[in-house]
């Protein structure tokens, strides 16, 4: 499955563009709160009545290659409020302090936690994304993103091996930057619950457009339904 990410500064430009990923093929689609100029909770509600896929929510930190200008605390508050809104998923970093919390919160309101991961300097040794992976089922999460910055062909390898290695979560598990490319398209065919897609606008280095992916995985012969 492909999940296009979406940049928008406001909640109009989100829908619009939401729209036109799903119009393109979109399994579901990524909108990164943390782009916004301001965030009206109450007011998301329009993005999920507006487009026909399932729909995350992501207010990425800065630490985790996120642009939300508040603190800490605000953003976790806020998260709270998504989570409340009920879209099919949000996702929340692995570091968030009070991961547990959510978690128990999207339970009750039958949301999906993505518990992520990001390393955004190096793809560290298979063994220590293992560790990650044991965390998020520490943290009784069902779904884990583990995402890190290729620096070489063979970090392709490490997320495939991750791949076949956890078979008790969902993950969501490639690499970025132009060397990690293989592992953005062939995540989903290696066991990736799926991978994600540029629109206009770039969220991530080496994502690719999402017309452009859906003609590989053409030129390959595959469904994007793995």
């Amino acid at each position: 499955m492909i999940c296009v990410a979406i940049a928008a500064k406001n909640l109009q430009e989100a829908k619009k563009k939401a729209g036109k990923a799903a119009q393109k093929g979109a399994n579901l689609v990524e909108i990164r709160l943390d782009y916004f100029k301001s965030i009206i909770s109450s007011s998301l509600h329009g993005i999920m009545e507006s487009i026909t896929v399932p729909v995350i929510f992501t207010l990425r930190k800065k630490s985790e290659g996120g642009y939300f200008q508040g603190n800490e605390t605000e953003r976790q508050n806020i998260l709270k409020e998504l989570i409340e809104i009920r879209p099919r998923y949000v996702d929340v970093e692995l570091s968030t302090e009070t991961l547990p919390e959510l978690m128990e919160l999207g339970k009750k309101n039958s949301v999906e936690i993505i518990c992520s991961y990001h390393d955004f300097k190096k793809t560290p040794p298979l063994q220590n994304l293992l560790e990650k992976t044991k965390k998020i089922k520490q943290m009784r999460g069902k779904i884990g993103k583990i995402i890190t910055m290729a620096t070489q062909p063979q970090d392709n390898l490490i997320h495939f091996n991750l791949l076949q290695e956890v078979t008790d979560l969902k993950m969501i598990c490639f690499a970025m930057g132009q060397a990690g490319i293989l592992s953005r398209v062939f995540s989903p065919i290696f066991g990736g619950m799926f991978t994600f897609a540029s629109l206009d606008e770039k969220t991530a280095l080496g994502q690719i457009n999402i017309s452009e992916m859906q003609q590989i995985y053409k030129l390959m012969d595959l469904k994007m339904n793995f």
